[in-house]
């Protein structure tokens, strides 16, 4: 099957597609995207491929919402479960990244639909935390893998700062004198700067 491309549609505006299948197809050939992002839209494809997307209403996805929490899939050990609430959100915002691409791209539909269907609460999850007598295993195994891996190890420990932040340090960020990071251009677009003495 031929991949659409946005500039055909601009060329070409008998191609832009009525369907959300036709329209999955033009959205994902422009990005980038992994394996599990196609096993979404290949979902959504299937459940709602043939309504044509001017129709699409937020009741549809609240069913399909329905359907994803409570239909059982096999997992690679042949194993069946149910997708928890982190799959199902996953899944309900690889649609809404179409639908707004619908609605501010290309104009085909006014309103996102999504935006009247709740996502699920996240789970509260498992808090863990190393225990004192832990962060000395872990700093040895980090030094018998690399002195690199130490260091990095050591900055999160004691800095605090998410895997991202202390990834992109620049040595330009450190205050030796004042035993300070700057963590700048954070995900939330802040800057920050933390106190990093032991």
């Amino acid at each position: 099957m031929k991949r659409i491309t946005v500039k055909e549609i601009q060329i070409k505006d008998s191609l832009i597609p009525n369907s959300f299948d036709g329209f999955k197809i033009v959205h994902i050939s422009d990005i980038h995207y992994s394996e599990k992002y196609n096993t979404m839209y290949l979902w959504w494809s299937e459940k709602i491929g043939s309504i044509n997307i001017r129709n699409l209403s937020s009741s549809d996805i609240s069913a399909c919402k329905q359907y994803l929490i409570n239909e059982d899939v096999r997992t690679g050990k042949n194993k069946v479960i149910k997708r928890g609430a982190n799959t199902v959100n996953k899944y309900l915002m690889a649609l809404s990244a179409v639908l707004t691409y619908a609605v501010n791209e290309l104009e085909l539909i006014e309103t996102n639909p999504m935006a009247k269907v709740k996502i699920l609460p996240k789970p509260s999850g498992r808090d863990r935390t190393l225990s004192v007598d832990e962060i000395p295993l872990l700093a040895q195994a980090c030094k018998d893998i690399s002195e690199d891996t130490l260091m990095f190890f050591l900055l999160l420990l004691y800095a605090g700062g998410r895997y991202s932040e202390i990834h992109t340090l620049q040595v330009h960020n450190i205050d030796f004198k004042n035993s300070r990071l700057y963590f700048i251009d954070t995900k939330n677009k802040t800057n920050i700067n933390k106190n990093f003495r032991t």
